[in-house]
Parts: structure tokens; sequence; C-alpha cells
């Protein structure tokens, strides 16, 4: 989700949310007042990206996901290399004649 909380220092300076955006929103569990949909608010030099916090929730779930996905990755990596020095093993031998 690209769920954020809006400062209200800036929230003035967005235009308001259109009406699927607040539909969305309503939806949410973590729904405040100020929050809005990142990927609907257009950034301009003006806003220079001060005006959100994240939703720490939000970034929990998403450093997890990274977590487990890397995680996945090294598994994958490490048995990807073990297959991969058994290959080089196997080839040695063979052109060692020790097949």
């Amino acid at each position: 989700t690209c769920h954020v909380y809006v400062d209200p220092e800036w929230a003035a300076k967005l235009p308001a949310p259109m009406s699927d955006e607040r539909e969305l929103l309503s939806e949410l569990a973590h729904y405040k007042p100020n929050s809005r949909l990142s990927c609907q608010v257009e950034m301009t030099d003006g806003l220079s990206c001060r005006c959100t916090i994240i939703d720490t929730d939000v970034v929990s779930r998403r450093l997890e996901l990274c977590v487990q996905l890397s995680s996945g990755l090294i598994q994958e990596s490490q048995q990807r290399n073990t297959l991969v020095a058994g290959q080089f093993k196997e080839a040695a031998n063979v052109t060692a004649g020790n097949d």
C-alpha cells in the first residue's frame, strides 16, 4: 500500500483527495484524518517530500517482507552454488578420467 500520513502543516498545500481515494482510505484499518495514498499525491518542488510521515506499520511489514525475500534468495543462491560446485566437481572428475 502507499498509505501515508500527511503532516497537518502540509495537508492544506495538497489538493483534496478524489472520491475513489477517499473510498479506499476509509477502508484502511489505520485510517486517520490526515491519511492519503501517496500514489495519488503529485509531488512538486513546493512539497519537497517533507510532507509525509510513513505509516510505521507499513514500513514494518515491508521490512519483514524484504527480510523474508532476502532469506529466500540467500537460500536459493546457496542451493545454486552447491549445485554448480557439484557440477564443476563432476566435470573435473570426467576430465581427469575419474568417472
